[in-house]
């Protein structure tokens, strides 16, 4: 995923949070897609990702609570519902025997996901918040 090609928000801390999880994304696809790295590396990166996602939400959180967005529980529910399938990929590549489901989260759900999410829940939060500052 290259960050320059998805919209920015209105919202700075947003955009260097998106920044960072794209880097991110970016880096377990890069060892997924080389078959010498080991399972240590990218459970390393998967650790990295699943912290800056939980405190990239949380800040989110902060923010439309802050601020009193009005559907803050329809956004939280979104954010909890990645963090679960975030946890679940997490343990089902540390029981496999290969990267292929974890290669098509990585490389195909989540920036679909992404793109989605930044677009639709991410853009209207973000506006909303700036309107209130």
């Amino acid at each position: 995923m290259n960050f320059d090609q998805f919209p920015k928000v209105s919202l700075d801390f947003m955009n260097h949070d998106h920044e960072e999880f794209i880097e991110l994304i970016n880096k377990i696809e890069v060892l997924l897609n080389d078959e010498s790295n080991g399972k240590e590396q990218i459970n390393a990166l998967l650790s990295e990702l699943q912290t800056h996602t939980v405190e990239h939400f949380a800040r989110e959180e902060e923010a439309m609570q802050q601020y009193g967005f009005p559907p803050y529980q329809i956004h939280k529910m979104e954010h909890e519902r990645v963090l679960l399938g975030l946890q679940q990929q997490i343990e089902q590549f540390q029981k496999s025997t290969t990267n292929d489901v974890l290669k098509r989260y990585v490389c195909q759900d989540i920036p679909m996901w992404f793109e989605n999410h930044l677009g639709t829940m991410d853009t209207a939060t973000a506006n909303f918040i700036s309107m209130q500052q």
